[in-house]
């Protein structure tokens, strides 16, 4: 008796009772998402660009700047005066440093190792290079890497208005005593005439 009620009781409820219709997936939608429309476009960076521009857009590229030789923008003072004076071509320039080939390691992923500063020695000139020679005053236009070789004790000067690092940077060899003290925003004419002073007295020791 208690199956037989059961039966009628349970077979209404099942003949009546609907089956759900199964819950489809939703469909992605075609095109990019949202999140990929977002997405800035990847910064490429130009040789017209001041050096202060192509660090504000790459913060990562400031080491790649210091071990192609760009020394003193360790130094967020002269980082800032530098920077934002110099174009990145005139920089190459002034350095003897191929823009092209700078230009190809700041617009490619910046690797670890890449990113790690590295030591740069300066090469030395050959002596019948040299535009100046013992004996002789320091003029504007004196390559700053020619008066370190005839006249080392004027590396003081150097140190003491541009930092120790200005030493390791290959440029050296072909900027002027007036293009240094320009980058490091310093008097042109001060900067020379301390250099002559170390230089008058050296040769007055001899």
């Amino acid at each position: 008796l208690a199956v037989f009620l059961f039966a009628i009781n349970i077979i209404p409820v099942l003949m009546l009772t609907r089956r759900k219709a199964p819950v489809e997936a939703p469909v992605a939608a075609s095109g990019s998402s949202p999140k990929a429309e977002a997405r800035e476009e990847a910064v490429v960076l130009t040789a017209s660009m001041k050096i202060s521009e192509v660090l504000e857009k790459k913060p990562e590229t400031l080491n790649v700047f210091i071990n192609a030789g760009f020394k003193a923008l360790a130094d967020p003072e002269k980082r800032k005066t530098m920077g934002g004076k110099l174009v990145l071509k005139t920089a190459c320039q002034i350095r003897g440093i191929n823009v092209d080939d700078l230009l190809k390691k700041l617009n490619s992923p910046i690797a670890e190792g890449e990113a790690q500063t590295q030591t740069v020695t300066v090469p030395e000139v050959p002596t019948a290079q040299l535009s100046i020679k013992r004996g002789d005053l320091i003029t504007l236009k004196t390559p700053v890497g020619h008066m370190i070789q005839v006249y080392p004790e004027t590396k003081i000067v150097l140190e003491k208005n541009y930092g120790g690092e200005c030493f390791t940077c290959p440029g050296m060899a072909v900027e002027t005593i007036e293009e240094t003290a320009n980058m490091h925003n310093k008097k042109p004419e001060e900067i020379l005439d301390e250099i002559n002073g170390i230089v008058k007295d050296a040769l007055s020791k001899a």
